[in-house]
């Protein structure tokens, strides 16, 4: 069955009288893009259909060539429904985001195969070792993150690759990876706050974890931990390690939100924000939240100081900004 969205903007967008073709899973209508010629508009050759191989509707002019995305054909059509269209397909996508159910997409993580061929690829150092019974494992406690230390490894010493010396000594190990291969892996010393990013040079454009873990929307965090604290699917977040994210990574995306420190005690946090909400949506901390006052810096502080994961997805998915709203927000302090 074809999205109930996807056809009624399609059929909004036919400019012919001429009745529509509709099956179940094909709706063909005369191409509002190759409007050419007196028989343009009897010729049905523009089809929206389920594709099989990207599982999603896809549209597809069997005249002029075009294929795209439901949002792809409202944006070269110039269609006037675009932003309504828009509109509805992030508020369904929020609250199935709300719901923890998956949704389809045409973008399909399978397209960052051809990425292997770039990357300088190894299997895990033999002295990173699992989690339990280490430090690490207290340590990912106090986090209020123990459930996710699958995800980690432990260092109890410095290490040597290819003859460079790696600060990893007492350290939690966190991974990034394409697929069962690592790509490199980020240090942070459980005794004092020192980070270690260590990425061939083959590799140094994708200093992001859990990069290839996802869909093509995406929440991006500074930090893991405090990924793992919002409260939202794995497959739904991204952490740019400490660092701003590099722009060809954004490219691979449909919908990016910005996920900073608190705002209103960060000042690094509120300028990029303000820097990337005309384009992009930004959560901004609210001074309070479910009759509590925030005085946390960060989410993994708030889960640490006793706030629920539902509540701080809840307060992330109710608290997107974009555009002048969110502006007036970030400079009222």
């Amino acid at each position: 069955m074809l999205d109930t969205l996807n056809t009624k903007y399609f059929l909004l967008s036919n400019l012919s009288d001429l009745k529509p073709k509709i099956k179940n899973d094909d709706i063909a209508i005369c191409c509002p893009i190759c409007r050419e010629g007196n028989s343009w508009n009897k010729k049905q050759r523009c089809h929206l259909y389920y594709d099989h191989n990207i599982k999603s509707d896809l549209v597809k002019c069997f005249n002029c060539g075009f294929t795209g995305s439901m949002l792809t054909f409202l944006k070269t059509i110039k269609s006037p429904y675009l932003q309504e269209y828009k509109n509805l397909q992030r508020q369904r996508w929020l609250l199935n985001l709300k719901n923890n159910k998956k949704t389809t997409s045409i973008y399909n993580i399978n397209k960052n195969k051809n990425d292997e061929n770039k990357f300088l690829l190894f299997d895990k150092p033999n002295e990173f070792i699992k989690i339990d019974g280490t430090p690490a494992e207290k340590y990912l406690e106090k986090r209020k993150l123990l459930k996710y230390k699958n995800l980690f490894y432990y260092s109890k010493y410095n290490i040597n690759i290819d003859n460079k010396k790696i600060l990893s000594e007492n350290s939690i190990v966190i991974p990034l990876m394409y697929e069962d291969k690592w790509y490199g892996f980020q240090t942070r010393m459980l005794d004092k706050k020192i980070f270690n990013i260590f990425l061939p040079n083959e590799n140094k454009g994708y200093k992001a974890w859990n990069l290839f873990n996802t869909g093509d929307n995406v929440f991006i965090f500074e930090s893991v931990f405090d990924a793992l604290s919002s409260g939202l699917p794995l497959n739904y977040v991204i952490a740019g390690l400490g660092s701003d994210v590099s722009t060809h990574i954004l490219e691979k995306f449909n919908r990016v939100i910005f996920c900073f420190d608190n705002q209103h005690f960060d000042e690094t946090a509120r300028k990029k924000s303000l820097e990337l909400i005309d384009n992009n949506y930004v959560f901004i901390f609210p001074k309070h939240w479910n009759g509590r006052q925030i005085v946390e810096k960060d989410l993994n502080e708030m889960l640490q100081n006793g706030w629920q994961e539902e509540e701080i997805k809840e307060m992330i998915l109710k608290n997107l900004y974009k555009g002048w709203k969110g502006k007036l927000l970030l400079r009222i302090n």
